[in-house]
């Protein structure tokens, strides 16, 4: 009996070590995950300028040969927005108390790899999802409304993809949903002097345009 006991000790003893060292080793992983991410080099860029996005990957997709310039934007009540666009909260899945509204110009030029491979005269091209960009601050991160994404931007196609070929400008507005639920008393009262961002890509290199 008392073997079998010193037994169960020693394996309960084993399985305790066992634990604790995964539990550490998963600590340590994390970490060192959280420094890396901590290490991606990150540029900011004002608004009326060009970024080039480069070969960063932009949280869907690569678009070498894509700049970006924010031109403006504006914060407003979403109770407002329908008013003045002359619509329903029953025309809409999902509305947040406010939005932003951000009104980009996106240009592509194709690089010289991307002419090299183009194969009809039509080419090249790049189809960009422009709900892969995301808005973000000091603590928060926004996503987009697809639904007033398409009142902003009428297409026939009903969605967020619009297709570049070589020398295309092209005017946009990302509306993004701002929601009381996520901020403080004191932030959602001051929401509009908050630091705001544009995240354009986020790795090797996090590009940024600084909206406020």
């Amino acid at each position: 009996m008392a073997n079998k006991r010193r037994i169960t000790a020693v394996t309960i003893s084993a399985l305790a070590v066992l634990i604790v060292g995964a539990w550490l080793t998963w600590v340590v992983t994390y970490n060192r995950r959280i420094k890396a991410l901590d290490l991606v080099p990150a540029e900011y860029y004002p608004m009326n300028t060009f970024v080039e996005l480069g070969d960063n990957y932009c949280y869907g997709n690569y678009y070498d040969g894509l700049s970006i310039c924010a031109n403006d934007y504006r914060i407003i009540d979403t109770d407002a927005y329908l008013e003045e666009k002359g619509l329903s909260e029953d025309d809409f899945g999902y509305l947040t108390d406010k939005i932003c509204i951000v009104d980009l110009t996106v240009r592509y030029r194709a690089t010289e790899a991307q002419k090299k491979e183009a194969r009809s005269p039509g080419e090249p091209y790049m189809d960009v999802n422009m709900g892969d960009f995301f808005m973000c601050g000091l603590d928060y991160y926004e996503g987009q409304n697809t639904e007033l994404y398409l009142v902003e931007n009428p297409v026939k196609q009903e969605t967020t993809g619009i297709r570049f070929h070589d020398g295309d400008d092209c005017n946009v507005k990302l509306v993004f949903n701002l929601d009381k639920r996520y901020y403080t008393s004191y932030s959602w009262k001051h929401i509009e002097d908050l630091p705001r961002m544009i995240l354009l890509t986020g790795t090797p290199v996090q590009k940024n345009i600084v909206l406020h």
